[in-house]
């Protein structure tokens, strides 16, 4: 690894950057992997850029789309010489509100708002959830984030198919929005059929990580609402662990083994 020298780092300081000092920051650059950031070339670009880190989507997307994907970041990342992971983000649960009868409506701070678990169209004061275990999963005081985070809800009381809120952050709230409970542990399934699915085709591909966005358990990653996970491609064997202590990391100096090399996941 190169090491900065004492001049460089000074004019660093007075906002001049170098590639040395780059190679040596302690925050990680990731990028996404997508119809915009595709090709070998690209992939280069970004790697020398800066980028350690790069992420498939397992949302979106298909394997062969996702395999080509990993092969164009793999030959970039030989020619550079340089340490670059990758990871597979797994979909996992995606909690939405359900359909309004105009299509949204209005959320003003400081109103009440009702959250309901039954089949019905929303309204003006009425959000229907399309995830069913509200009900059993949030209490009082727990906070609920609509549309990414834009709006946000705070929970009063729960009655039967019921859940009263006060809405702390207001603005426009529309059809199929995306729904977080953060500091929630959700009684849902963390992974579904399709995720270990997609955990299997990416072991075998040879990421070297996979990642699930969930708020399943009450360990809170460094990176924010990111929770990861290793599987064992031995044995499939779950192991959580902080970021920090992964057993590889862009920029240390070693490289990841080769997929060819790596072992196949056989256990369901």
């Amino acid at each position: 690894m190169s090491v900065t020298s004492a001049p460089a780092a000074t004019a660093n300081r007075g906002g001049v950057w170098s590639p040395a000092l780059l190679k040596r920051r302690r925050t990680k650059i990731v990028a996404t992997l997508g119809p915009a950031s595709s090709g070998a070339e690209t992939a280069a670009r970004l790697i020398e850029a800066g980028v350690n880190l790069f992420r498939l989507n397992m949302a979106h997307g298909d394997h062969d789309a996702h395999a080509a994907a990993f092969r164009q970041v793999r030959t970039a990342a030989n020619s550079a010489q340089v340490p670059i992971g990758i990871f597979a983000d797994l979909a996992g649960p995606k909690l939405r509100v359900g359909q309004f009868g105009a299509h949204g409506i209005d959320l003003v701070a400081g109103t009440s708002v009702v959250m309901t678990t039954r089949p019905v169209l929303g309204e003006p004061g009425l959000i229907p959830s399309q995830y069913g275990r509200l009900i059993d999963d949030v209490r009082p005081g727990s906070p609920v984030l609509l549309d990414d985070g834009l709006l946000e809800l705070r929970v009063e009381r729960v009655e039967g198919t019921e859940v009263w809120c006060t809405v702390v952050q207001g603005g426009p709230l529309t059809d199929r929005k995306g729904m977080n409970l953060p500091g929630t542990e959700m009684s849902a399934p963390a992974l579904s059929d399709k995720d270990r699915d997609a955990a299997r085709f990416a072991l075998d591909l040879g990421v070297d990580y996979l990642a699930l966005r969930t708020s399943m358990t009450s360990w809170t990653s460094p990176m924010g609402s990111w929770s990861l996970e290793a599987i064992s491609a031995s044995n499939c064997h779950r192991r959580r662990f902080p970021w920090p202590s992964m057993s590889w990391w862009p920029g240390r100096g070693r490289k990841p083994s080769p997929a060819s090399s790596q072992p196949k996941c056989s256990t369901p």
